[in-house]
Protein backbone atom coordinates (compact mmCIF):
# COMPACT_ATOMS: atom_id res chain seq x y z
CA UNK A 1 0.00 0.00 0.00
CA UNK A 2 1.38 3.48 -0.87
CA UNK A 3 -0.28 4.79 2.38
CA UNK A 4 -3.00 5.54 4.91
CA UNK A 5 -6.27 6.91 3.92
CA UNK A 6 -7.87 7.06 7.45
CA UNK A 7 -6.83 6.14 11.19
CA UNK A 8 -9.27 4.82 14.12
CA UNK A 9 -8.25 5.23 17.48
CA UNK A 10 -9.41 2.42 20.11
CA UNK A 11 -9.34 -1.01 18.21
CA UNK A 12 -11.67 -0.37 15.86
CA UNK A 13 -10.72 -3.22 14.16
CA UNK A 14 -10.43 -5.46 16.75
CA UNK A 15 -7.76 -5.66 19.48
CA UNK A 16 -4.13 -7.33 19.24
CA UNK A 17 -3.07 -10.28 20.55
CA UNK A 18 0.63 -9.88 19.48
CA UNK A 19 3.26 -7.97 21.63
CA UNK A 20 2.63 -4.25 21.44
CA UNK A 21 6.08 -2.66 20.22
CA UNK A 22 5.37 1.00 19.36
CA UNK A 23 3.92 3.32 21.79
CA UNK A 24 3.58 7.64 21.46
CA UNK A 25 3.59 7.43 17.70
CA UNK A 26 4.13 10.94 16.62
CA UNK A 27 4.25 10.57 12.76
CA UNK A 28 4.08 14.41 10.82
CA UNK A 29 2.75 12.62 7.91
CA UNK A 30 6.14 12.76 5.62
CA UNK A 31 7.85 9.48 6.90
CA UNK A 32 8.36 6.81 4.38
CA UNK A 33 7.37 4.10 6.91
CA UNK A 34 6.46 4.10 10.62
CA UNK A 35 9.92 3.45 12.24
CA UNK A 36 10.80 7.03 11.08
CA UNK A 37 8.28 8.27 13.39
CA UNK A 38 9.57 9.30 16.95
CA UNK A 39 8.45 7.56 19.79
CA UNK A 40 8.81 5.12 22.79
CA UNK A 41 11.56 2.69 22.04
CA UNK A 42 10.15 -0.48 19.88
CA UNK A 43 9.35 -2.28 22.63
CA UNK A 44 8.33 -0.15 25.30
CA UNK A 45 5.23 0.85 26.52
CA UNK A 46 2.75 2.03 28.86
CA UNK A 47 -0.68 0.96 26.94
CA UNK A 48 -3.30 -2.25 26.36
CA UNK A 49 -4.34 -3.15 23.58
CA UNK A 50 -7.77 -1.19 23.61
CA UNK A 51 -5.85 1.84 22.63
CA UNK A 52 -4.26 0.08 19.09
CA UNK A 53 -4.71 2.17 16.54
CA UNK A 54 -6.32 0.92 13.27
CA UNK A 55 -5.34 2.17 9.95
CA UNK A 56 -6.56 1.89 6.28
CA UNK A 57 -4.27 1.49 3.87
CA UNK A 58 -5.23 2.65 0.06
CA UNK A 59 -2.77 2.07 -3.04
Amino acid sequence: YRRASSVYPCARYGRGTLPILMDDVQCTGGEAQITHCPSTPIGEHNCHHSGDVSVRCCN
